[in-house]
């Protein structure tokens, strides 16, 4: 179905977009690490998804998720919490120079506690982004999480 719209910042007329989703109700989810990204995220979609946060730092923001969602009476049963976050298993010694410390970086075994420190805050999904233009070590990544990562989870 073609859409229009007239507005302050932008206009567009009789646009349709294709493929059309397969899922009658697609969620929408909203990014941001700041409380006012939280606010549009419950105000406005499905789900919140903040990048490069530790255990920590994303409780905290949890913490206030819960208190403004309950404040607008926001039912959570359905509202989902993505992290994204970067990831790279590697034994070197300059593990990556500029990278968030937040960033998943270590041995394999440094890496899965990190990620298992997340376990108890209600995240449904965790969207990885490979730091290394090793294309092997990307695969090799795979592998460690798919078989042993996966499993404790």
């Amino acid at each position: 179905d073609p859409s229009s719209y007239e507005g302050n910042y932008f206009n567009f007329k009789n646009v349709s977009f294709h493929p059309k989703p397969k899922q009658k109700n697609l969620q929408i989810w909203m990014g941001g690490n700041h409380n006012n990204a939280i606010k549009r995220s419950l105000d406005h979609a499905d789900g919140w998804q903040p990048i490069w946060f530790s255990a920590q730092e994303l409780t905290e923001k949890i913490s206030y998720l819960n208190d403004y969602s309950e404040k607008i009476g926001r039912n959570l049963d359905n509202f989902n919490i993505s992290l994204r976050n970067r990831i790279r298993i590697t034994n070197k010694s300059k593990k990556n120079p500029g990278q968030p410390e937040t960033a998943l970086i270590g041995s394999k075994d440094e890496v899965i506690d990190k990620i298992l420190s997340y376990e108890n805050l209600k995240i449904k999904e965790i969207v990885l982004d490979f730091i290394t233009p090793d294309k092997d070590e990307i695969i090799e990544t795979m592998e460690i999480m798919g078989k042993e990562l996966i499993p404790k989870l």
